[in-house]
């Protein structure tokens, strides 16, 4: 008797069920406290209806928290994320979508998901939820059996995933950040594709694109550089055609994420207003494509290159070998493959060998981030080997891969070249001149502003020993506080390593009027700007005036070139009418000397450029480039 009541009631409850939910599965979800809501969201994650959402744009480690997942924000969601900074309570009906994967690649469809949906009347921490299973509704277990084992239940108020989440910050009982969302979409290794072969060639080159303004093709469409393509693989897996955009190749689509110009602002949050505008004042954080237009290496220039043909580079470099690069493009079944039924006919998966195949190198000296992405990998969601490569092409990690190519083909071949021109002992004094010749089709160092370049020059006895130096850095020996700091003759900070309100004092620039003397003196290139307030500054909204820039500029470099007012030198002179020549006479390059007391002993000098992608005022350590020395007597 009472086993048939219970089917009964079991069974209206489904009627009731199904009658009240809706046609529509995509519709907006009721409540969480409402009659059959768990059925609705079963039915609306079935139905894809969150693959709308803001999410990652690829599958992530968590850290082994959860197995590796995909996370989706409702709009609720990502607006009070984002728009509202995490500030004040997270909206009843926000809902976050953890799709879950397993641990281990291939990662084809989400095995599980688990859900939070914010109500802040049903339960102390405010959220419903639910972990489920695609295409099986509830995983708990209703059973007649009065004997078997009870299943906890999979979904409801006041569940034990709050033994975790109720570290959350701020009372919110959740971990949600677009970090994620950001690194995964904008870093290189994940996001180049799904940007750069989206980019429309409409505006391309002009201030209209500029500071990452640029249009997007169709949506449906991925340009490329070749015509003759398969494309229905592409079509099939992604519902997306790949065709022949020739923008592709060109330094204008680079301009457009590589010519910043940013807003000036006071610091109490006022905007700057340019007197002769009337606008608020804008300032070129960012000029690498400016550079490139005004140098040799410009479209029609005496040595033109692409910013493509030097960062995406159609050679692998291997133990000092230069390997040119052949290969069918596509990662897919192609007729090569063994003979399969159904199979879509030869003619639309043949796949041509590329000789023009590019390296996604994207990529210069910036050691510091390739080596933090390897140290952090998990918390950034990088993957250690790629599940869409096959493994017979896995030959290298590509963390590995790119530092060993940053370190020995960009950074000792392609940036600047360091000689000693001459050296000589006269009247007890050795007079030495260190050229640097910069060897990029841009300013060096380029791209963000607090990059930095400086010459060491050391003086060595005839038993080695370092008996003077400018520019030395502080031995790795040192405590963590020297690390990466120029250090002087006694193995001191130079004062101008750190900047304060009360210390504005900076390096200024040496040539051959204008010699380096002491140890405490060193040729650094790089650009320093002051905020509107007059104190050097590195926050990129109260960029106002520079102070110094004397980064070397490409060559071909003209003051009647192209953007030559927002390329030119700033602080290279030492009156009106003595300034450093070579750095208006297009060669790229500039002569340091050195003045140095000296014995009559044989003396060895010793030249090396070092290269920061972060200044030690960030509290980052140096990064070696290209070594010169020639011994004198």
């Amino acid at each position: 008797m009472l086993t048939g009541t219970r089917s009964f009631l079991l069974s209206l409850t489904l009627i009731l069920c199904a009658g009240s939910m809706k046609a529509d599965p995509c519709a907006s979800l009721p409540a969480p406290s409402a009659a059959g809501f768990q059925g609705l969201l079963q039915a609306f994650l079935d139905n894809g209806c969150h693959k709308t959402w803001v999410h990652d744009p690829r599958v992530r480690s968590t850290g082994g928290v959860h197995p590796n997942v995909k996370v989706y924000f409702s709009p609720i969601m990502w607006t009070w994320m984002t728009q509202n900074n995490r500030t004040g309570d997270v909206p009843d009906g926000a809902i976050i979508v953890k799709e879950q994967y397993g641990f281990t690649p291939p990662y084809k469809d989400a095995n599980e998901w688990t859900v939070m949906v914010r109500d802040s009347t049903g339960a102390a921490d405010g959220w419903f939820w639910a972990d489920l299973v695609p295409n099986q509704g509830d995983n708990s277990v209703v059973t007649d059996e009065p004997c078997d084992e009870p299943s906890y239940p999979a979904s409801g108020y006041g569940q034990y995933c709050i033994n975790c989440h109720g570290s959350a910050a701020a009372n919110q009982n959740t971990y949600a950040t677009d970090q994620y969302v950001k690194i995964l979409t904008h870093s290189p290794a994940a996001g180049a594709g799904a940007v750069c072969h989206r980019i429309s060639a409409v505006g391309l080159g002009t201030s209209a694109t500029y500071t990452g303004l640029f249009n997007l093709n169709d949506g449906s469409q991925l340009n490329g550089p070749f015509q003759d393509v398969a494309r229905l693989p592409m079509q099939n897996a992604i519902n997306m055609e790949p065709v022949e955009g020739q923008q592709i190749t060109s330094s204008e689509m680079c301009g457009t994420c590589h010519t910043i110009m940013l807003p000036v602002y006071k610091a109490n949050g006022e905007p700057v207003i340019d007197s002769g505008t009337g606008k608020q004042k804008t300032f070129t954080e960012q000029a690498t494509f400016f550079e490139w237009q005004n140098s040799n290496f410009r479209d029609g220039g005496p040595q033109a290159q692409s910013c493509q043909e030097c960062h995406m580079p159609n050679i692998y470099l291997r133990d000092g070998v230069s390997n040119p690069l052949s290969y069918k493009i596509a990662n897919i079944e192609d007729n090569t493959f063994p003979a399969i039924n159904f199979r879509a006919p030869d003619a639309d998966i043949t796949l041509t060998t590329r000789d023009g195949y590019r390296r996604h190198l994207l990529l210069g000296i910036n050691l510091f981030a390739l080596e933090m992405f390897k140290q952090f990998r998990n918390e950034l969601g990088l993957y250690e080997s790629d599940p869409m490569l096959r493994p017979s092409l896995n030959t290298d990690k590509g963390i590995d891969t790119a530092i060993d190519t940053s370190t020995n083909m960009i950074a000792k071949l392609r940036t600047a070249d360091v000689k000693i021109e001459s050296a000589a002992i006269a009247n007890s004094q050795l007079t030495v001149d260190v050229r640097v010749t910069n060897k990029a089709g841009h300013s060096f160092p380029s791209g963000v502003g607090f990059r930095r370049a400086f010459v060491n020059l050391q003086v060595l006895n005839s038993s080695g020993q370092v008996i003077w130096s400018s520019g030395s850095l502080a031995p790795p020996s040192s405590a963590q506080p020297l690390k990466g700091l120029i250090v002087d003759g006694a193995g001191q900070p130079l004062v101008t390593e750190t900047f304060t309100p009360t210390q504005q004092t900076t390096q200024p620039h040496y040539w051959a009027e204008n010699p380096i003397t002491r140890q405490d003196q060193v040729q650094i290139y790089e650009e320093l700007v002051r905020n509107p307030e007059g104190f050097l500054s590195t926050s990129f909204i109260a960029l106002n005036e520079k102070a110094k820039d004397n980064r070397l500029q490409p060559q071909g470099w003209s003051v009647s070139g192209a953007h030559a007012d927002d390329t030119k030198p700033v602080g290279v002179c030492v009156s009106p009418t003595q300034c450093d020549p070579q750095y208006t006479d297009g060669s790229g390059s500039n002569v340091v000397r050195y003045i140095v007391p000296a014995a009559s002993e044989p003396l060895t000098v010793r030249a090396t450029l070092y290269y920061q992608t972060i200044p030690p005022y960030y509290h980052c350590s140096d990064q070696a480039m290209r070594p010169a020395s020639i011994p004198i007597g």
